[in-house]
């Protein structure tokens, strides 16, 4: 069964966001490569809307031109603003010089209760920083999940290559 998880949007509404576990999804592709069909998925429920991955992968193979639908973090913006409708999405590029505007961008969209895609490298992974415990760690969808990352391990794998790109929803 998948994980339900209670958030409060940042306009103060409370909302569920289903977090699936890829391994045991039903679609191939979603099985074997959809991390970022499912941090899109997650993005568009904290949006209000009801986008399993299986709508996203549908949707992504229709609208997002590339690899099969192996959705980069600009494919996740492309197909989140597609489902949702209008521009939600905010993409970031992360390098070494930049890491610390972008730490302070991923802090302040989730003191406002907001969510962001993060892109892993090593191997390259999407994940989903849904909001931060009491200790301030971060709280991050991964895996069907929830993971806590210090400040430190989010930096690390977020500046891992030199051209990251995080996506933020307000």
């Amino acid at each position: 069964k998948p994980l339900k998880i209670h958030i409060l949007r940042n306009d103060n509404v409370k909302l569920w966001i289903t977090l699936y576990y890829q391994k045991y999804h039903s679609v191939d592709f979603i099985k074997n490569h959809g991390c970022s069909i499912l941090s899109a998925s997650y993005l568009c429920q904290y949006l209000g809307h009801k986008a399993t991955p299986a709508k996203v992968y549908k949707k992504a193979k229709k609208y997002v031109k590339g690899s099969g639908c192996k959705l980069a973090m600009g494919g996740v913006k492309q197909i989140v603003d597609k489902i949702c409708g209008g521009n939600h999405t905010k993409a970031y590029a992360v390098t070494k010089k930049n890491i610390d505007s972008i730490m302070k961008i991923i802090d302040d969209t989730i003191n406002k209760n907001g969510i962001v895609s993060v892109e892993e490298k090593s191997p390259i992974h999407t994940v989903t920083v849904v909001g931060k415990d009491t200790k301030g760690n971060y709280l991050v969808a991964n895996y069907g999940k929830i993971q806590t990352y210090s400040k430190a391990k989010l930096k690390k794998i977020a500046r891992s290559e030199e051209r990251r790109v995080g996506k933020e929803c307000r």
